[in-house]
């Protein structure tokens, strides 16, 4: 009984201070996670659809809300497979895609059991030059609050 409140506690706390910790401030290119041609209203942004369900519903909504240009959410086999409707890397030239890392949060007591947290981040994919991007650095548990930023700061530059 004593563990299981353990780690209830453990993830509460988690869950409060990624809640209410705010993030990073992003409004520069400092690591080169954006390309620098990338123009939202010249061709059409794919997005990677790799990401939990109910996350996914959430980025969805935001792009239909706050996104003017034109998009298409994607399934991962089709960015790299050539037969398909994508294969036009001038008009599908950019595409954005999500990764995800697990990390052990480590307690001070030896004898209880680590808690893995997963973060969420989303780089480029310049599909016309063949080039990946570096990943925007502000990885979140929430992976919709992290495209959120991203496609905020692209709009606004």
């Amino acid at each position: 009984m004593k563990k299981l409140i353990a780690v209830l506690s453990i993830i509460a706390a988690l869950v409060i201070y990624s809640c209410t910790t705010p993030m990073k401030s992003f409004n520069s290119n400092s690591n080169g996670w954006k390309p620098n041609d990338f123009i939202p209203s010249k061709g059409i942004l794919l997005i990677e659809k790799s990401i939990p369900k109910n996350q996914q519903k959430k980025i969805e909504e935001f792009m239909a809300k706050n996104y003017p240009y034109k998009y298409e959410f994607i399934e991962t086999k089709d960015l790299s497979q050539m037969d398909t409707k994508y294969q036009d890397k001038t008009l599908y030239r950019f595409a954005l895609v999500s990764s995800y890392s697990t990390h052990n949060i480590h307690q001070l007591d030896i004898g209880k059991r680590a808690l893995d947290v997963t973060e969420f981040d989303f780089n480029f994919l310049d599909r016309l030059n063949n080039k990946e991007y570096p990943k925007s650095g502000i990885a979140s548990s929430w992976a919709s609050m992290t495209f959120k930023k991203i496609i905020e700061t692209c709009l606004k530059n």
